[in-house]
């Protein structure tokens, strides 16, 4: 069994790790890349949806879809167990125009009506699906509100695509099917993801806050993420939307710092003026320039232990690797 360690899987789980098949979609981005690794290594058997002509020697197994002509290989959703969903534009690839925002929303909406469209007119036995979502959903508005999975939704941009896309995943639910939702924070791996681009320039020595440093940075370790997935898959009575970040609340001066002195750099700089990042990103400077407090609380009082509770141990983590 996954998290052996904590007794209250013992009462609530009934599947055996042996006999689970996952289906990924986004399989080849940080987050799926890194759940796959992990799966394998617990002994599950794992496939990716991907847009690719499929091989048969390819490791994970692949079954091929195209979103943008309707089709999934119905073999795929005979195949699994459970749906990862993490598909979907970028928010950070380039910045906000018209067309990259229609991207941004269509990658998730679409690709989730798919699925939900297959699950409807193929005999199946999924058990669960887990979407990916992001703590987007709260907005970006400044707050000293500490927000919980109760909350409404903000009302910009990423707090509607999330909203929307969050709502499309639910749908599924309605074919019996149990359905979870992760809001996801700032990601830290160290080869890919946010953590590479804020350590560029401290490695330069060139560290420095962002704004006015004062914006929340709601982080996460990938590895605390990757089991938080897999916590919630293999607890059954898991459901709704939950908040993926650590418990510990730091803003972006402190964390900019931490970052440097884990990298035994200098931190002397002023910060990065909002305005210069407005000129350079445009609209997307929301994702640097705000923040807030997001609470872990539901996922841990479920039974979720952190690994990584501290930032400077998860850099320390990261870094020593």
């Amino acid at each position: 069994m996954i998290y052996h360690n904590y007794a209250i899987i013992n009462e609530i789980t009934n599947f055996d790790i042996h006999m689970a098949k996952f289906l990924i979609t986004g399989g080849s981005g940080l987050i799926g890349s890194k759940l796959t690794q992990s799966l394998f290594k617990q002994g599950h058997e794992v496939a990716i949806l991907t847009r690719r002509e499929t091989s048969d020697s390819a490791h994970p197994r692949e079954f091929q879809w195209n979103p943008t002509e309707s089709f999934i290989d119905e073999q795929s959703i005979q195949w699994a167990d459970y749906i990862i969903h993490l598909a979907g534009e970028s928010v950070a690839a380039s910045r906000w125009t018209s067309h990259q925002k229609e991207k941004i929303l269509n990658s998730r909406i679409k690709t989730t009506s798919l699925i939900h469209e297959y699950l409807e007119k193929t005999e199946h036995s999924v058990r669960a699906l887990v979407g990916a979502s992001a703590i987007g959903y709260y907005g970006s508005k400044p707050s000293d509100h500490t927000f919980t999975e109760e909350d409404p939704p903000g009302d910009d941009f990423l707090a509607h695509v999330t909203e929307q896309w969050e709502a499309e995943v639910n749908k599924i639910s309605g074919l019996g099917i149990r359905v979870a939702t992760i809001r996801i924070g700032i990601v830290l791996d160290a080869e890919d993801g946010a953590l590479p681009k804020m350590a560029g320039p401290v490695k330069f020595g060139l560290g420095s806050p962002i704004g006015s440093g004062k914006q929340i940075m709601p982080w996460i370790h990938i590895a605390d993420l990757v089991r938080i997935f897999e916590f919630v898959i293999e607890n059954k009575q898991l459901a709704g939307p939950y908040n993926a970040v650590a418990p510990q609340k730091i803003n972006n001066r402190a964390f900019m710092k931490q970052l440097a002195h884990t990298l035994n750099k200098p931190f002397i700089l002023p910060p990065v003026p909002a305005f210069m990042l407005k000129a350079l990103l445009g609209e997307m400077s929301v994702i640097v320039l705000t923040g807030n407090d997001i609470s872990s609380g539901k996922i841990v009082n479920s039974g979720f232990e952190f690994k990584f509770t501290e930032l400077q141990d998860a850099l320390t983590d990261l870094y020593s690797q």
